[in-house]
């Protein structure tokens, strides 16, 4: 009688210690995205291409920031997806820049709810002087990916 009551004791002390499996019912699909790519230009306009949404998903951005170093002022930043209509994102986000010689720093970061569809591509144009310098920017994006 003992053991039988030993037994249960030790069985009920392993069901409260073993571990349960949880799952997120409500967004079973995420998977999350997080991207930082560089690139160095000159010019007016530049364009960077800097994350393709894969077939057959739905990415879902939620963060968007980077930085440049130029000896010239850029005039702005915007965020820009492949689209059409109203499934299109185009986004100016605010700068902030400091002279720190030689160079300016730009800054810009922004939490932003965007939904970029299948195939889509996000882009972040950089507005520079026409001056002929050039600058290097880096940009981050986060976010996740679910099934449509």
């Amino acid at each position: 009688m003992k053991f039988a009551l030993l037994f249960l004791a030790l069985s009920g002390l392993g069901v409260l210690n073993a571990q349960t499996k949880v799952q997120d019912v409500d967004n079973p699909g995420r998977n999350p995205v997080q991207i930082t790519v560089a690139q160095t230009a000159s010019g007016g306009y530049n364009a960077m291409d800097v994350y393709t949404v894969p077939i057959g998903y739905r990415f879902v951005l939620q963060y968007a920031g980077g930085s440049c170093y130029s000896t010239s002022q850029l005039r702005g930043v915007q965020l820009y997806t492949s689209g059409s209509g109203s499934a299109t994102v185009n986004y100016r986000f605010p700068i902030n820049q400091t002279y720190l010689y030689p160079n300016y720093e730009t800054f810009f970061t922004t939490p932003v709810v965007a939904f970029v569809e299948s195939g889509k591509v996000v882009t972040v144009n950089f507005f520079g002087n026409t001056d002929g310098n050039s600058f290097g920017c880096n940009v981050s994006l986060s976010g996740y990916l679910v099934k449509p």
